[in-house]
């Protein structure tokens, strides 16, 4: 846990302001984020990481933050490089749970209560009072109460996550709580999502969806990919790989939808693929599988590993594979995690995140007067 500075120090790199014949400090920014945004080895901290790296090139970045885990904090006391300062936090998961689980049976929120901190809060408030912050970029609903008064938020939702838990009740044991939980984060992203000045999300049927929650709310999105620029078809495809012709399900493997997904694929689609293509493999690359992932291995055709980051140069334009997501219904296909290779202009799409946001929050950024636009 470290408290960085909170003044304007000589020599930081300044920003033009039009018009004006001076340079004006880089401004403050405040980054609330459930999550250590480093290293960029899955989808929520990939999003984040780069976020934090392009609006570092043009604002003081302040990150506040949780560590799930003792082995996190290092990773995040390295994002000092590039921020003004870093406050990491971490959060036990066992006293994180009971205090969820109290929060929902005195009628709150499990997900509000789990990601709950007043030593986080404090810390926040401090910052607020001795810094004068031009924004907050709040990363995951759940992290939204940390968002200090008196200063335009811009909530990165990213995903409207009770509708996972309302597909939960119906799946899993006990689904009446499952249902109940939904029901409370649902109020809790409405509300989340009325109060910020704009709430960002990862796809258009995602805003959809919340629109049809929050009437009234500012929304936007902005999509996900994979950097596939330094892709130069260098690096050797792992020998596990080679000469292979496969489908391939990358994700986190003890994250419900995806171990679902992976089975689903693997039990109801890919035998059928199987008889149409024979030799063709699928192969489910991620880390911490379930066991009932694990025994997908004993399928014919069908390989589980752990294998690194490494993985994906199996992917490069003009290896034969691809890398699939695999939702068990329309409704899932924009739920389930996915890596698809494609061409990402990080920079461009995050500038658009941000003038966006900055438009219809009508405040001041980049020392520019922005105004909501008509409507």
């Amino acid at each position: 846990m470290r408290k960085g500075a909170t003044l304007v120090e000589p020599g930081d790199v300044a920003t033009p302001v039009e018009g004006v014949g001076n340079y004006l400090p880089k401004p403050d920014i405040l980054f609330i984020s459930h999550c250590v945004p480093n290293p960029p080895e899955k989808g929520e901290k990939i999003r984040s990481f780069h976020l934090i790296h392009y609006l570092a090139q043009r604002y003081r970045v302040h990150l506040v933050c949780f560590a799930r885990a003792q082995s996190e904090i290092p990773a995040a006391n390295a994002l000092e490089s590039v921020c003004a300062s870093v406050y990491v936090e971490l959060l036990p998961s066992l006293p994180a749970l009971i205090r969820g689980g109290m929060r929902l049976l005195f009628g709150g929120c499990l997900n509000a209560g789990f990601y709950w901190s007043p030593r986080m809060k404090r810390h926040v408030d401090a910052m607020t009072r001795q810094t004068q912050f031009q924004a907050a970029l709040v990363y995951a609903a759940v992290m939204h109460p940390y968002a200090p008064s008196g200063v335009p938020v811009l909530l990165d939702m990213q995903d409207v996550d009770s509708e996972k838990w309302f597909e939960y009740a119906g799946r899993r044991f006990p689904g009446f709580l499952f249902a109940l939980e939904a029901s409370r984060l649902r109020d809790f992203e409405r509300a989340g999502a009325q109060a910020a000045d704009c709430t960002f999300l990862t796809t258009a049927r995602e805003e959809a969806l919340l629109r049809r929650i929050a009437p009234g709310a500012a929304t936007g999105f902005m999509e996900n990919g994979v950097e596939v620029r330094d892709w130069n078809g260098e690096t050797a495809v792992p020998e596990a790989f080679a000469g292979k012709r496969f489908i391939a399900f990358i994700g986190t493997l003890d994250y419900y939808p995806n171990a679902d997904a992976a089975q689903w694929f693997a039990t109801c689609i890919f035998p059928k693929l199987r008889l149409r293509h024979p030799g063709l493999e699928f192969l489910i690359i991620g880390r911490q599988p379930t066991p009932q992932v694990q025994k997908l291995g004993a399928l014919e055709g069908v390989t589980v590993t752990c294998s690194g980051p490494q993985t994906i140069h199996c992917f490069r334009p003009g290896r034969c594979g691809s890398a699939a997501a695999c939702p068990r219904d329309s409704e899932q296909s924009d739920r389930s995690s996915c890596t698809r290779p494609q061409s990402l202009r990080l920079g461009s799409c995050l500038s658009h995140f941000w003038k966006l946001a900055a438009c219809r929050c009508g405040r001041m950024f980049l020392g520019e007067r922005v105004h909501s636009p008509p409507g």
